[in-house]
């Protein structure tokens, strides 16, 4: 079996790879029936490649979402009562 793990072992796989199609041969025979595969691709062509694996495969519910990043910004604010202006740093 791939990776050394016995067949038929996972409930889910979670792909981070520049090219996970080249990944799914190898995690489909570890994956117990009705398995999960979450894959994280940077472009939309990796995620065509593992999608046309995945229905060649006979995979059912293929998704693909897309996931933007949103920045935060952490600053320290101090109240000295609730009507005082915040002091911030």
């Amino acid at each position: 079996a791939a990776f050394g793990l016995p067949c038929q072992c996972l409930d889910a796989a979670f792909l981070d790879l520049p090219a996970p199609h080249m990944a799914l041969p190898n995690v489909l025979p570890l994956l117990k029936p009705n398995g999960v595969v979450c894959n994280f691709s940077p472009c939309i062509e990796q995620v065509g490649r593992a999608c046309d694996f995945m229905r060649a495969n006979d995979f059912v519910e293929i998704r693909t979402f897309e996931v933007l990043q949103r920045p935060y910004s952490n600053r320290y604010v101090k109240f000295d009562s609730l009507d005082a202006q915040p002091e911030t740093r």
